[in-house]
């Protein structure tokens, strides 16, 4: 069986770009046994270098204006009559068709099962915080939620299969899309595979970095909660603590407004904020970071806390995410600037730092243990898919 893998994101979309390849190296698990054969559509050609390193299998391609026309008529049931009436197909199922793809993984959420009329899919579904925390700019602003609704609303219903990461979201979209859970596999996160490859462990690359510095690899979100951090380093400067950290990702429109809080908190000394970091640099941070702290908001899983056990990292992380983490963080409120104070200052304790370490790594064990069981049911959906393929004829 021939499986397209859709890749949507760009390498510098941080951490979803590496779900999606971890997701795509799952896939690659789940179907050696069975022989199925995985290609990439890759839909940024920056993408290729690491696709290529990683030996994928992979084609570039774009988007086609028409298709979004088609997507739209086929919202309405007079634009699916005609459709129907017409047998008409997008480029992007054409081109599917055309090589003989069998089954489409769309790797991240995404709006392209509309694109689709024969095929058959796996959709991607990283969250619902756009229900749990709709005050966000980014999951409110110019219609993201409306946008974010139409595409579980409609999109959900007809997959094959719903990948999830987490447990606690599995049975949050069986509920709130009344989806059978049979049909909704949880593949925990792993570790980054882009930053803990073994090329990164021999080509790291030093940038200047501040001493004993705490870290914080996130886009600048309004949800990453940024400001927190910057008000917890002012609480302990009082207290003649003085802290470092380091953040590194894109501007998603908050920079400015945590530049300002710097400057009204005077933590220019304290602060080295990093655009987007390859990957040996973001390893070779890891590597010298005393812990990393995550106060978000949003889950109910994130990649940096994998990391950083993976780098043998203590972590501090946000309460309401404590089941991807379990004993192996400190937790904080993320409302609280005075916990996280308290949290940073307690994880000076080398002896404490050693204990979160060893729990880290015991973590990661087990969470290795439940992608090998949900990589063996994927096979086995992949399999049962494949069996009632037999029946139709695509094209």
């Amino acid at each position: 069986m021939k499986i397209a893998a859709i890749l949507e994101n760009k390498i510098s979309a941080g951490g979803g770009f590496a779900m999606s390849v971890d997701l795509i190296l799952t896939l690659q698990k789940a179907s050696k046994d069975r022989g199925h054969e995985i290609i990439i559509f890759n839909y940024h050609k920056e993408n290729s270098k690491i696709l290529e390193n990683l030996g994928l299998k992979f084609v570039n391609v774009g988007d086609n204006i028409f298709d979004k026309i088609f997507a739209f008529l086929n919202y309405s049931l007079l634009g699916s009559f005609f459709q129907s009436k017409f047998k008409l197909h997008t480029f992007f199922e054409k081109n599917l068709i055309k090589q003989n793809i069998d089954f489409v993984f769309f790797v991240t959420p995404s709006p392209k099962p509309f694109y689709l009329q024969r095929l058959n899919y796996a959709l991607t579904v990283y969250d619902l915080c756009h229900r749990d925390f709709p005050e966000f700019s980014e999951v409110k602003a110019y219609n993201s939620y409306h946008l974010r609704e139409l595409i579980l609303n409609r999109c959900v219903g007809p997959a094959t299969i719903i990948i999830t990461e987490s447990e606690k979201l599995k049975k949050m979209i069986s509920n709130q899309f009344s989806k059978d859970e049979n049909r909704i596999i949880s593949i925990p996160n792993g570790p980054s595979p882009l930053i803990n490859s073994k090329e990164n462990e021999i080509n790291e690359k030093k940038i200047s970095l501040p001493e004993n510095f705490f870290f914080y690899p996130a886009q600048f979100w309004e949800h990453k909660n940024h400001i927190r951090i910057l008000e917890a380093i002012d609480i302990l400067k009082k207290k003649n603590i003085n802290l470092n950290f380091v953040f590194c990702g894109k501007d998603k429109g908050n920079l400015g407004n945590i530049k300002k809080k710097i400057n009204k908190l005077n933590l220019h000394n304290n602060v080295k904020i990093f655009n987007f970091l390859s990957n040996e640099e973001i390893k070779y941070v890891y590597k010298n970071a005393v812990a990393l702290v995550m106060p978000t908001y949003f889950g109910p899983t994130n990649i940096p806390p994998l990391d950083a056990w993976a780098n043998e990292l203590p972590v501090i992380y946000s309460n309401h995410l404590s089941e991807q983490t379990s004993d192996a963080a400190l937790y904080v409120d993320p409302n609280s600037s005075e916990e996280l104070a308290d949290k940073i200052q307690k994880i000076l304790n080398i002896e404490v730092r050693k204990d979160l370490i060893n729990k880290g790594k015991i973590r990661l064990s087990f969470i290795k243990k439940d992608r090998e069981n949900a990589i063996h049911e994927l096979s086995n959906k992949l399999n049962d898919f494949e069996k009632k393929k037999d029946n139709w004829k695509v094209g």
